[in-house]
C-alpha cells in the first residue's frame, strides 16, 4: 500500500502526541521511553505500508539506529519537526532495504542539529548521543525477544484451545492483531509482552496440576470455583492467574 506524506505524518504525529514529553534532566530510562515511541511510530509506518515481518523488523531497527536527530528534535524542538526527521529517516532505510521502492516517501530533508542543539556543549551532546545509543539498545533487545514470545502466543492458543479474538480479548487486543504477533509480522508491545509472560507463567502453574492433553477440556467445565462459571470464562476475561491461584488453593486443601 503506498503512503502519502500527509498519511505517514498523521501516524507519526498521533504516536509522539501520546508519548513522553521529559522537561529535566535527560537520563536513561527517560531516553528509553522516547525511542519507544519512535519505535512504534515505526511499526505503525510499516504496518500501513504493508511491510513483511522479517524486512519489517530491518527497516524498523535500521531506521533506530540513525534516529538520534529525530531523538534530539523531539526532546527540544517541535513535534511536527521530529515527525519530518523521523519521516526522512524512515524513508531512506525503507528504500535502501526494500524491493517495495514506490511504496516509501521521496524527498523529505531531516532537520539540521544546527539549529536544534546551539547551546550545546561537545560533553553534552556526546551525553545524549551515549543516552540515546543505550536506549535504542534497550529496544533492540526487546526485539530479539520475540521469537520467545511467538512460541509463547502459540502455547496458549494450543493448550487453552482457543482462537486468535479469546485470546485477544484476554489481553485486550484484536484477534487479528494476536494473528499478526504469532504469525511474527509485528512486534509485541512491551506492556502486552509483560500481560502475556504472566499468561504463559499462569498458564504452566496449570499444566503442572493437570494433564496437558486434558487441560482445554477441564477449564471449560462449570466449576463451584468461579461461581458456576467455567474457568475459561474467567481466562477470557483476563483471569487466569486468579483461575491458577484457585485450583492451586483447592488441590492444596483436599492434600
Amino acid at each position: 500500500m503506498v503512503v502519502t506524506t500527509a498519511i505517514a505524518r498523521k501516524i507519526v504525529r498521533k504516536e509522539f502526541a501520546q508519548g513522553p514529553r521529559p522537561q529535566d534532566e535527560l537520563s536513561l530510562p527517560t531516553a528509553v521511553l522516547v525511542v519507544r515511541t519512535l519505535d512504534r511510530s515505526l511499526e505503525r509506518l510499516n504496518e500501513r505500508v504493508g511491510v513483511p515481518g522479517p524486512l519489517e523488523i530491518m527497516i524498523r531497527e535500521t531506521t533506530l539506529q540513525c534516529g538520534f536527530t529525530a531523538f534530539v528534535t523531539y526532546l527540544h524542538s517541535s513535534l511536527d519537526l521530529a515527525s519530518n526527521s523521523l519521516l526522512a529517516t524512515w524513508s531512506s532505510s525503507a528504500r535502501r532495504l526494500s524491493p517495495l521502492r514506490n511504496n516509501f516517501l521521496h524527498g523529505l530533508e531531516i532537520p539540521s542539529l544546527d539549529k536544534i542543539l546551539p547551546q550545546f556543549s561537545e560533553e553534552v551532546f556526546r551525553s545524549y548521543l551515549t543516552t540515546f545509543n543505550l536506549a535504542v539498545a534497550e529496544i533492540l533487545k526487546e526485539h530479539a525477544t520475540e521469537p520467545k514470545t511467538q512460541l509463547l502466543i502459540r502455547e496458549l492458543l494450543q493448550r487453552l484451545d482457543v482462537s486468535y479474538n479469546e485470546l485477544g480479548r484476554i489481553l485486550d487486543v484484536s484477534g487479528e492483531t494476536v494473528r499478526r504477533w504469532e504469525k511474527g509480522a509485528f512486534s509485541v508491545p512491551s506492556q502486552k509482552r509483560a500481560l502475556l509472560e504472566r499468561a504463559g507463567s499462569s498458564l504452566q502453574r496449570l499444566l503442572r496440576l493437570f494433564i496437558p492433553v486434558s487441560l482445554a477440556s477441564v477449564i471449560r467445565r462449570p466449576a463451584k470455583l468461579f461461581g458456576g462459571e467455567s474457568a475459561l470464562d474467567w481466562i477470557r476475561s483476563g483471569r487466569i492467574a486468579e483461575v491458577a491461584d484457585r485450583y492451586e488453593s483447592n488441590f492444596a486443601y483436599q492434600g
